[in-house]
């Protein structure tokens, strides 16, 4: 690749950036709004890498994101969270019952 990073898409960047989390083979990361400004098909990619990393290398993912689609299709558990405040269980069931 010969690109300068101003060069290339956010979405690439943002892969980039995953990429070089994972190279020091960590137990876990802590990813804060990793789907940001992205695509759907974007946010696709990332869901992807995520359930490779985690399933696969069984690295465990701490994620900050408001994204809720992403949150669910990746997530074995959720803590649902807003001024340090731990929302009731319930509203993830809710949540869950909305979108099926």
């Amino acid at each position: 690749m010969s690109s300068y990073p101003s060069q290339l898409s956010y979405g690439l960047l943002k892969r980039i950036e995953i990429a070089r989390a994972i190279v020091s083979e960590p137990e876990i990361i802590l990813f804060d709004e990793p789907a940001a400004g992205l695509n759907s098909s974007e946010t696709k990619e990332i869901e992807d890498i995520f359930k490779l990393l985690n399933k696969k290398r069984g690295i465990t993912i701490l994620l900050v994101e408001h994204d809720m689609n992403l949150v669910m299709k990746i997530s074995d558990k959720i803590t649902v969270m807003s001024f340090g405040k731990k929302y009731l269980k319930e509203l993830l069931k809710k949540y869950r019952m909305m979108k099926k």
